[in-house]
C-alpha cells in the first residue's frame, strides 16, 4: 500500500477515490458501447473529460509511482480521452470534448505533458486538448515556456484568476533572483490561501479529504530553471514531479530554452486583476444615471422606464432593460438575425430623441449582414446629430443591444457601463 501524498487522507481513503473516480469514466463508457443509439448515453461522454482530471489527480494524491503514472497517462488516460473525442465529434459537431484549461487540476494535465510527453508532439498541439479562450492567462504563461509558439489572448477574464494564481503571475513578471524569492513566498503563503478549501496536514473522519496541489508554482519551478531548495520539502510541493522534469525531460526535449528564459519577454495583456476600482457613484446610483442617459434625460421617460422595470434599485439584465428601453423608443433590440427590427427600432429612437429622420439602409443584404450596415451608417449618422452610439453586448442573449447617448455625455456613460459590468462592444465586434 502507498503512502498517499495527500496528507489529508489514508490510504484506504485514496483507493476509494481513485476506484469511484475510474467507475465514473468506465461507467458511461460502457453504456454507450451497449446503447450507443441513447441520447442519455451520448451526453454522457462529455463528462468524462472532467472525471478523467479526477483519475489524474486521485492516482498523483495516492502516492502512486511517476513510472505508473507515467503509463497509465500514455496508454489508457489519452487513448480514451482521444476516442471520446472522436465518438463526440459524430454525435455532436459543433461541440469540442476538451480539457478546461480553467478547471481546478488542469494544471496538473499540463504538468502530465510537460513531464511525460517525450517528444513534445502533444504539447506543440494543446489546442487538441485543451480549451484555452479568455484564459486563465497563468496557463498561457506557463504553456509558453514549453511551447514558444503559443499565442496569447487578446484579452483575459480577470475573474478566471484565483489569489494563488496571482501570486505566482507576479513572481514571474520579476527577474531573477527575485523570481525565486516570490516562489519561495507564493510557497510559505499558499496553505494560508488554501485555508478555506479546507486545507489540513492530517486526516480527518468524517471530512472530506483536501484535493489540491500548488502545481502553479512547481510548472514555474520547471518553466524558468528556480531554485526551490528553500521550499522544496514544505507540504504538497509536488518536488517528484520538479525533479522528473530536471532529470529526464529539461536537458533532453527542453535543451532548446536558455537558463531561466521561461515564456520569454513578452507579457500578456492584463496579466493579472487590476486593483479594484473606485467609483464616484455608488451602483444603485450608477443604475439611476446610467437609466436617465440612455432616456435622454426625459423625467417622464425616466420614471416609466423604472416602472416597467419594476422601481429597482440595482441594474436589472441587460436584455430585460433593453427590451423596456425599446418598449418606450429608446432603445434597438432585436435578434441576431432580425434586421428589419432592428431598423424599427432605430428610426424610433432617432425620432424620440427629436432628431432628423434617419433611413436605414435598404436590403439586400438581409440579416446580420445588413444590421452591421445598419449600426455603421447609424455610428457615422449620429455624430454630425450630437450623438454617441453604444452597442451592448448580452453574454444571457443572442440579441443586438444599441442605443445613442449624447455625445458630451459618452464618456459619463461609457463609465457607468464599466461600472455596472456591461461590456460595450468595439466597431470591429459588429461591423
Amino acid at each position: 500500500m502507498t503512502t498517499p501524498r495527500n496528507l489529508s487522507s489514508t490510504p484506504a481513503e485514496m483507493d476509494y477515490h481513485v476506484n469511484n473516480a475510474d467507475s465514473s469514466v468506465a461507467s458511461p463508457l460502457r453504456r454507450y458501447v451497449e446503447k450507443p443509439e441513447d441520447p442519455y448515453n451520448q451526453y454522457n461522454l462529455l463528462t468524462i473529460p472532467r472525471y478523467q482530471q479526477k483519475c489524474l489527480l486521485f492516482r498523483f494524491a495516492r502516492g502512486d509511482t511517476l513510472g505508473s503514472v507515467r503509463a497509465w497517462f500514455l496508454e489508457e488516460m489519452l487513448p480514451t480521452l482521444r476516442k471520446t473525442q472522436e465518438d463526440s465529434k459524430i454525435l455532436f459537431p459543433e461541440h469540442d470534448v476538451l480539457l478546461d484549461s480553467g478547471e481546478p487540476w488542469a494544471l496538473l494535465w499540463l504538468f502530465a505533458f510537460v513531464c511525460f510527453d517525450d517528444d513534445g508532439t502533444e504539447l506543440a498541439h494543446a489546442d487538441t486538448w485543451f480549451t484555452r479562450e479568455d484564459g486563465p492567462v497563468l496557463f498561457d504563461m506557463l504553456l509558453k515556456a514549453f511551447v514558444p509558439s503559443t499565442a496569447y489572448a487578446k484579452k483575459y477574464n480577470p475573474k478566471l484568476s484565483e489569489a494563488k494564481e496571482e501570486a505566482v503571475i507576479d513572481a514571474l513578471l520579476l527577474d531573477e533572483p527575485g523570481r525565486t524569492r516570490a516562489l519561495e513566498a507564493c510557497m510559505r503563503q499558499w496553505p494560508k490561501l488554501m485555508k478555506q478549501s479546507g486545507y489540513r496536514e492530517v486526516p480527518a473522519e468524517g471530512k472530506h479529504i483536501f484535493e489540491d496541489f500548488p502545481f502553479e508554482i512547481a510548472l514555474a519551478v520547471c518553466a524558468y530553471d528556480a531554485d526551490d531548495s528553500a521550499f522544496r520539502d514544505l507540504p504538497y510541493y509536488p518536488r517528484e514531479l520538479v525533479d522528473y522534469y530536471r532529470e529526464h525531460v529539461r536537458g533532453k526535449r527542453d535543451a532548446w530554452r536558455g537558463t531561466g528564459v521561461g515564456a520569454g519577454p513578452e507579457i500578456p495583456p492584463a496579466p493579472h486583476r487590476q486593483p479594484k476600482k473606485i467609483y464616484a457613484l455608488k451602483p444603485a446610483e450608477a443604475y439611476v444615471r446610467w437609466m436617465e442617459l440612455a432616456c435622454n434625460e426625459q423625467p417622464e421617460i425616466v420614471a416609466k422606464a423604472h416602472k416597467g422595470l419594476k422601481k429597482r434599485k440595482s441594474m436589472p439584465s441587460l436584455c430585460s432593460a433593453m427590451e423596456v428601453l425599446a418598449g418606450l423608443g429608446y432603445g434597438a433590440q432585436a435578434d441576431l438575425k432580425d434586421d428589419a427590427t432592428l431598423a424599427d427600432h432605430v428610426v424610433a429612437m432617432c425620432a424620440a430623441r427629436g432628431l432628423p429622420a434617419f433611413r436605414p439602409p435598404p436590403p439586400p443584404p438581409e440579416g446580420p449582414a445588413r444590421i452591421s450596415k445598419i449600426l455603421s451608417a447609424l455610428q457615422a449618422w449620429s455624430v454630425g446629430q450630437g450623438q454617441q452610439l453604444f452597442v451592448l453586448n448580452d453574454d444571457e442573449d443572442d440579441n443586438w443591444n444599441a442605443l445613442l447617448v449624447r455625445a458630451d455625455a459618452k464618456d459619463e456613460f461609457a463609465l457607468l457601463c464599466e461600472q455596472l459590468s456591461l461590456e460595450v462592444l468595439d466597431d470591429a465586434d459588429w461591423s
